[in-house]
């Protein structure tokens, strides 16, 4: 007989809960506990556990009849003695109460029995383990008790101690199979496989020697997994992986091989596919072959496609760059790179003969082949080189541009001379010069035509021409700069502070000083405390005009040129002002005037700002349209008069430095 004690809290005398059961009652319970466990798997197994006692009081009464709230418990390790099982962990709980759809536990004559798991499955106790204790907690017989232990039905507290779960004879031998243990047998990652559809692992754990999987037909090994993990396919015949064909009217199924990803460090690469023929094993043998074929098309379908790094590849090597290795590519059909037109490589001959055929051992690309007829090599795109590109024989550039980039100097050379020829016209290029046309003379000639501009390019190299449509002239480039080709070209003017022929006029208050920035020198630079006249690379000579009075004060600078006797006319847009000012408070402008003999004088346009506000850089002022002088009716023997105004107020500067201007001699 076994008892349960407590201190009651629900009856008015200690009182004693008394489990008696006969051998054959804990039988039936640890054979139920056994069978519901092993046999999980099976349908219709029973999943709870029969358990019956006897309630009396402390005095050795039986308890009235009734329903009891009563609470079960199942603790994993621990001692059992102390309420909770401190050291132990409690894996599943069941509760019988009066008020809600679980009802109590019917107690009759002091005689009560439960099916532990029908209210709580028992699917989160292990069951293969050494210590399982059940607790048991009564909380009266109080109707009105809802959830166990609350209002109406306070808790006596867990019988102590604890009961520990035990096996029967029979189940001793429940952890064997045909007398093996379960280390003996594969065992399945998730555990026992209840549903097919439950995806499983096997786990093979072996650290000696050998293979660790071989299967066998009539002693000629049929699969074998090699203790480093590789796999083999038989011994002796020819092998095949292959998938199984896929239903009517669907696709086939796909078979991917993908190697193992680099990990998750930094520079980690991923593992490498490696497709290989079979090596020879005999003297004098030949290696295997690796044939890669898409599958063949039926009736009007078309044949699949064969794609070489179709998304992530940088770069794809044919052959060996140390066993002279050749590539042959082999008509009729076309082998394709990629899927997408822009990006195909499309090899294809009708004729049987090889087209592209890489040697190695010569560094030679050949492309076409013996026969006359149709191109050796046709480009519709680019062709990109970073050496050299050798074209033999007649070779065709059609609706095509030739150009060459990159930071090097591209040529096109002949052993003899380079000749293009067209139609009836013709260049060749030669080292005693350049001839455009067949200097025959005959027939209509042969035409050079440059290219034109409105205005002188920013750069460009002794002897360069070009037509300038203003001038309506061609335009040479000497040592003395742009103008028109022969001997006397334009004569371009700059006139740095303090000017040539200059004198100032003004009756404003303020400070005028000539003076020089230059970064090279660290003088007006920004640095050692001076002022940032001049940036980074920059020297100028300069004026510079400054007032501290609150009101506008300006100081006028007149500059004087005469034109000399061969002067034509000022070549448009060549005449400017350099200037700077450090403030709202600062303007400097220009304005244009034409003296003719001593006369009045006449004004070009209106005054043109050079430069206003605070600015960072020096401003370049262009003339232009009616105040540019190439406008002004200028003649040999005039003077250009240019009139320069420097306002400033509250201590700010305005700078003037190179004024420039380009005339004609022709």
């Amino acid at each position: 007989m076994t008892v349960w004690c407590h201190l009651p809290t629900i009856f008015k005398r200690y009182r004693v809960l008394q489990m008696a059961g006969l051998i054959t009652l804990c039988v039936a319970f640890i054979t139920t506990l056994l069978l519901g466990t092993t046999a999980h798997a099976v349908v219709g197994v029973n999943q709870t556990l029969s358990f019956q006692g006897r309630l009396q009081t402390s005095a050795g009464a039986v308890v009235p009849d009734g329903y009891y709230n009563m609470q079960f418990k199942i603790y994993q390790d621990g001692d059992g003695t102390t309420a909770g099982n401190t050291g132990g962990t409690l894996k599943w709980t069941e509760s019988y109460v009066n008020n809600n759809a679980n009802a109590g536990v019917q107690v009759k004559n002091g005689f009560f029995s439960v099916e532990l798991g029908s209210n709580s499955p028992l699917s989160s106790v292990d069951w293969n383990q050494d210590t399982l204790w059940l607790s048991m907690n009564i909380a009266g017989s109080g109707a009105s008790c809802s959830t166990f232990g609350g209002t109406g039905c306070s808790a006596d507290g867990e019988m102590l101690p604890m009961k520990r779960i035990t096996s029967s004879p029979y189940a001793l031998n429940s952890g064997m199979l045909g007398g093996k243990t379960a280390d003996k047998f594969l065992q399945l990652g998730q555990g026992v496989q209840t549903d097919v559809n439950t995806s499983s692992s096997i786990y093979i754990n072996k650290t000696a020697s050998g293979d660790l999987i071989q299967l066998q037909n009539n002693s000629a090994d049929i699969f074998t997994v090699g203790n480093a993990g590789d796999l083999t396919l038989g011994s002796n015949a020819d092998k095949t992986i292959s998938i199984s064909t896929a239903a009517a009217n669907t696709a086939g199924n796909s078979l991917t091989v993908v190697a193992g990803g680099g990990g998750t460090g930094t520079g980690s690469t991923g593992g490498n596919l490696v497709l290989q023929g079979g090596s020879a094993g005999g003297t004098n043998g030949n290696g295997g072959d690796v044939a890669i074929d898409s599958g063949a098309a039926n009736g009007s379908g078309t044949d699949g496609v064969i794609s070489l790094g179709a998304d992530h590849a940088s770069a794809i090597n044919l052959g060996s760059s140390t066993n002279n290795t050749q590539v042959t590519i082999n008509g009729p059909t076309s082998v394709k790179q990629a899927t997408d037109s822009t990006s195909a490589f499309n090899v294809t001959n009708s004729q049987n003969n090889q087209v592209l055929t890489v040697n190695t051992s010569t560094s030679q690309v050949n492309v076409g082949n013996a026969n006359t007829v149709g191109s050796a090599l046709d480009v519709t795109g680019g062709v990109n080189s970073s050496t050299g590109y050798n074209i033999g024989g007649a070779t065709v550039l059609t609706d095509s541009a030739l150009t060459f980039t990159g930071a090097g100097t591209a040529s096109i050379q002949g052993s003899n001379g380079l000749s293009l020829t067209g139609g009836t016209s013709s260049l060749s290029l030669s080292d005693t010069g350049v001839q455009v046309g067949s200097g025959s003379g005959a027939g209509e000639p042969t035409l050079l035509t440059l290219d034109k501009s409105s205005s002188n390019p920013s750069s460009a190299a002794y002897g360069s021409m070009y037509y300038d449509t203003s001038l309506g002239k061609v335009q040479c480039y000497q040592s003395s700069g742009w103008g028109a080709c022969g001997d006397s070209p334009d004569s371009f003017v700059t006139l740095s502070p303090e000017y040539s022929n200059a004198v100032m006029n003004g009756a404003g208050t303020g400070t005028i000083t000539s003076d020089l920035c230059s970064d090279s020198l660290n003088i007006n630079d920004g640095s050692s405390s001076q002022p940032t006249v001049c940036g980074t690379n920059e020297t100028y000579n300069f004026y510079d005009w400054t007032s501290a009075e609150t009101s506008a004060q300006t100081r006028s600078i007149y500059v004087t040129y005469q034109l000399p006797s061969n002067f034509k006319n000022f070549v448009a847009g060549s005449t400017s002002l350099m200037a700077r000012t450090d403030g709202s408070d600062a303007t400097t402008s220009y304005q244009i005037y034409r003296s003719h003999g001593g006369s009045a004088l006449t004004s070009c346009g209106s005054e043109i700002t050079a430069s206003t506000g605070s600015q960072s850089t020096w401003q370049q002022s262009t003339a232009s349209d009616g105040n540019d002088p190439s406008n002004c009716s200028f003649a040999a023997g005039d003077s250009i008069l240019i009139r320069i105004n420097l306002t400033s107020s509250h201590s700010k500067n305005a700078y003037v430095s190179n004024l420039n201007f380009a005339f004609s001699n022709q």
